[in-house]
């Protein structure tokens, strides 16, 4: 799975909504999703996801602006990474803002597919992620289930010599309806240059088949959130 979306555009939706406000109107909060009280093949369903192509375009709206993500994930050759033989997927990801490109980029993902394993990723900046303290998924889950994932250093660069952040990363299952629930996979960054932090979860909806069916992505900077769905 990747986390291209979340690290490497996380600062770009910091400069989309962390200026100002965005105002929150008066409409009430939505109804909580159902509970499913159902089981799910969480770690199958990771595995699987890992080794398919996929495109996701999402929308999201704050402050009167409209904002579009179109994501495309791509399996690719064998490798290896940091010692380890490992799967690749090329991804890209493009931000708009009121139908105006933001930010674009891709990059590779390196991970094993079974037990799911997540071992690096390198940006088209350059950037270079190590992935460490990885905890295998569980095969079965219920809503309201969490663990411990990963831990993430990404790096200026292949040479490792400074770093722009670290992440801890956890998975969680959240409410969806009776029978999906979604299978997040939780990031807090923290910035090398100034300590401060940003947080973000990548979210896939599982069925109890392990078939995901749609993706959302939100981030909470500055006290402020943004989901795109």
């Amino acid at each position: 799975m990747n986390r291209f979306l979340i690290a490497a555009s996380v600062a770009v939706v910091a400069s989309l909504i962390g200026c100002g406000g965005g105002g929150g109107g008066g409409t009430a909060a939505p109804a909580a999703p159902a509970a499913s009280t159902a089981t799910f093949p969480f770690a199958g369903a990771v595995s699987s996801f890992a080794q398919t192509g996929h495109d996701y375009n999402l929308a999201a709206a704050y402050g009167g602006d409209t904002y579009a993500v179109q994501i495309s994930y791509k399996p690719a050759s064998q490798a290896t990474f940091e010692g380890h033989a490992v799967s690749t997927m090329s991804e890209s990801a493009i931000i708009r803002k009121n139908s105006v490109v933001a930010e674009s980029s891709t990059g590779t993902s390196y991970f094993e597919v079974s037990p799911y394993k997540a071992w690096g990723y390198i940006a088209s900046d350059g950037s270079y992620d190590v992935h460490s303290a990885q905890q295998v998924l569980p095969s079965s889950v219920t809503v309201g289930q969490s663990g411990a994932l990963d831990n993430v250093t990404t790096y200026k660069s292949s040479a490792k010599t400074s770093t722009n952040s670290t992440s801890v990363r956890t998975w969680s299952i959240e409410a969806d309806t009776a029978t999906t629930a979604w299978g997040c996979f939780n990031e807090t960054i923290t910035y090398t240059s100034n300590s401060s932090k940003a947080t973000a979860s990548q979210c896939y909806k599982v069925d109890q088949s392990g078939n995901v069916s749609a993706l959302k992505v939100t981030f909470f900077i500055n006290g402020q959130s943004l989901t795109f769905q």
